[in-house]
């Protein structure tokens, strides 16, 4: 027997080459895309095992059972019958009984199905499948059952699906849905019920007409998963119900109404709960926590959109234009967290367009009061829709070691795309809109404030953090492999004869908005001797296919005139990136060596080919003058492991006319 032979029939090597090849569990639940690269990841490999299954005999039974676990629409298990036609979705042979015992055999090893499009399947296929199962489940071994839209094409399909090996069921409802099809279906559903584990229920018919939730989730006391996606208004019994969920480890609400609980009688609840997602205002968000206070708690999620609505009502400061609302706090929120918490998420929404300068609590209050509710923190995101937040310089220093195993940290604003009417030029409309709110207004005269000697009654904005803070922070959290940051200070210029170059592991690196006006190339070039494992992959994408670009005038913009959208500068800034990593093997960019070695130029020849537009791009857009372009050499393998405290250049390598002021790190 060869070697490979022997390899392919040891159980243990075989195992792990089939789980590699497996698609795995359908990812997203069923909202992706056809031509998204999770789903085209899955083809390629179930026509990986189906060509092994094909090739070697052996090994056919073992990677069927793989290839047949996770199936992605009821249609794949049909196309196993000879008489199913998967263009007419129809059966147009009788079944024989040789050709049904062959798709027993598929069928028997189904464990995960989304059901995907039924209602082009005919009718009739589920009548003749019926007869043939004789009261037995089409799937005898399916575990879990996704994407089970409930509807008068579906009700046939869903009896024939049920078994009891079921152990995880997601469910939409529709808000058409008859009432009558809804409690047939959940009729066929309910002796599953008591063996399920998990639970995802989307009653969106409960939500539009008022009817009670089809489902009775609270009453389903074995389960380990439960997600509640449409809008539920929750009372004492049900919150008291779910607490004493003794299995429960993972929960998500969407609250609409949150009433008052007695605290005492629910102190003791949600025992085993590890992860919690809650979304309403922050004010319903933070009664529920108070109440249940969850003593085991890891990770916790929480959205709350319309800002705009959770705050009071808005007034007019005497002698300003400025509007202002109530700040809201989150300190309801961390009095109830644990020092077990890893992850904390917290995503913020308000209307697109919004004018308040912050709805919540600025970074000097927000980020240490959360560092001294969970210190042992892994995993902290905050992200700001359509509405405004800054991170200030000296509060990212000041928590420059303050999360000590921090793996991830995401500060980020984000803009909801404009509607698809208002992408073109202002129109005069909205330019007089714009006039009358701030200034003119035909029926009264302008507002003009008296002078008045006393101080500004706001505060100057802080400034974002500069690329020292950002690198002083990854410093002090030496597992941080992802950063974003609402922005960088492009005011506090990098000198480079004093900017180190860390041995960070960190490999994303984002802002999500960039001042106009300041050139970057030297900004890439602190960023890039400060963090050389930056994952760049498709910035590449950017670069149109004559790989041209847009001349940058004296001021670092682009040629857009005056009135287009905004370049994006932080696709410019990735660019740059990008091109100084594709060209670190030529001599310019090697900083701890004084020659290339043999094989200096191919390894700069072969850096060039894969990235020659994005090098063009970066000279067209800004060419460097040679006294400020960094001198020396640099590999990979003459980097310590360990982060240098002070590592400069040597005064020769830049003249004195360039040089700035050291500023070490």
């Amino acid at each position: 027997m060869s070697t490979s032979s022997e390899i392919l029939h040891s159980p243990k090597i075989r195992f792990v080459i089939l789980e590699h090849l497996s698609p795995g569990p359908y990812p997203g639940g069923d909202a992706l895309s056809s031509d998204s690269p999770e789903i085209k990841q899955r083809r390629e490999s179930q026509r990986a095992l189906a060509r092994l299954a094909l090739l070697n005999r052996s090994l056919s039974g073992d990677v069927l059972d793989v290839l047949w676990r996770y199936i992605d629409d009821i249609s794949y298990v049909l196309h196993a019958l000879k008489a199913y036609s998967p263009k007419q979705h129809i059966l147009t042979d009788t079944i024989t009984k040789t050709d049904w015992e062959r798709f027993q055999g598929y069928a028997s090893r189904v464990r995960e199905l989304r059901v995907g499009d039924v209602a082009v399947i005919h009718p009739s296929v589920w009548v003749i499948l019926a007869r043939w199962c004789m009261h037995a489940p089409l799937l005898p071994k399916l575990e879990r059952l996704i994407g089970l839209t409930i509807d008068t094409s579906s009700l046939a399909c869903i009896t024939l699906l049920v078994s009891e090996s079921l152990r995880g069921i997601k469910l939409h409802i529709p808000g058409p849905a008859e009432e009558s099809i809804v409690n047939m279906a959940i009729l066929a559903i309910k002796p599953c019920f008591d063996s399920l584990t998990s639970l995802v229920v989307d009653d969106q018919a409960a939500v539009h007409s008022g009817r009670p939730n089809a489902v009775r989730f609270w009453e389903l006391s074995g389960l380990e998963t439960l997600r509640v996606l449409h809008k539920i208004a929750l009372t004492a019994p049900t919150v008291q119900a779910l607490a004493a969920f003794s299995h429960l480890r993972t929960l998500q609400l969407a609250l609409s109404k949150m009433p008052p609980v007695d605290e005492k009688a629910i102190r003791s609840g949600f025992p085993n709960l590890r992860e919690l997602e809650l979304s309403d205002s922050i004010y319903a968000i933070s009664a529920f926590l108070t109440a249940t206070a969850p003593a085991k708690l890891e990770s916790l999620a929480i959205t709350s959109p319309n800002l705009c609505t959770q705050a009071n009502t808005s007034y007019e400061i005497p002698g300003s234009f400025e509007y202002k609302k109530e700040v809201l706090e989150l300190k309801p929120i961390y009095a109830v967290l644990t020092p077990a918490l890893r992850r904390f998420c917290a995503r913020f929404s308000c209307t697109s367009g919004c004018a308040i300068r912050s709805h919540l609590s600025d970074s000097s209050v927000l980020l240490p009061g959360l560092l001294r509710a969970a210190p042992a923190l892994q995993d902290i995101s905050f992200v700001f829709q359509d509405t405004n937040f800054r991170v200030a310089d000296e509060v990212l220093l000041a928590l420059a070691d303050g999360w000590p195993e921090l793996t991830s940290l995401e500060l980020a604003t984000r803009k909801s795309p404009p509607p698809a009417a208002a992408r073109g030029r202002s129109s005069p409309d909205n330019i007089s809109i714009h006039i009358r709110r701030y200034s003119y207004s035909p029926d009264r005269r302008p507002y003009a404030p008296r002078y008045d000697p006393s101080p500004p009654r706001f505060a100057p904005l802080p400034r974002h953090p500069s690329v020292k803070t950002v690198a002083i922070f990854a410093h002090g959290h030496p597992r941080l492999t992802r950063l974003v940051l609402p922005s960088l200070d492009l005011r506090a210029h990098p000198d480079l004869a004093t900017v180190p170059a860390l041995n960070s592991s960190l490999r994303q690196l984002e802002f999500c908005a960039l001042e106009r006006g300041v050139p970057l190339f030297e900004y890439a070039l602190a960023l890039d001797l400060l963090f050389p494992r930056l994952d760049l992959a498709g910035a590449e994408a950017l670069i149109p296919a004559d790989g041209r670009s847009a001349p940058a005038d004296a001021g670092g913009r682009g040629a857009s005139a005056e009135g287009d959208e905004e370049c994006d500068r932080t696709a410019e800034l990735r660019l740059l990136l990008r091109a100084l990593q594709e060209g670190r093997a030529g001599t310019y960019r090697n900083r701890h060596s004084g020659n290339m070695g043999g094989g200096g130029a191919e390894a700069r020849s072969d850096a060039l080919d894969g990235g020659t537009h994005a090098i063009r791009l970066i000279l067209e857009t800004e060419d460097p003058k040679p006294d400020s372009v960094p001198e020396g050499t640099r590999t990979e393998s003459s980097r310590s492991p360990h982060y240098p405290a002070y590592r400069t250049r040597s005064p020769s390598t830049r003249s004195p006319s360039t040089r700035r002021s050291p500023s070490p790190y």
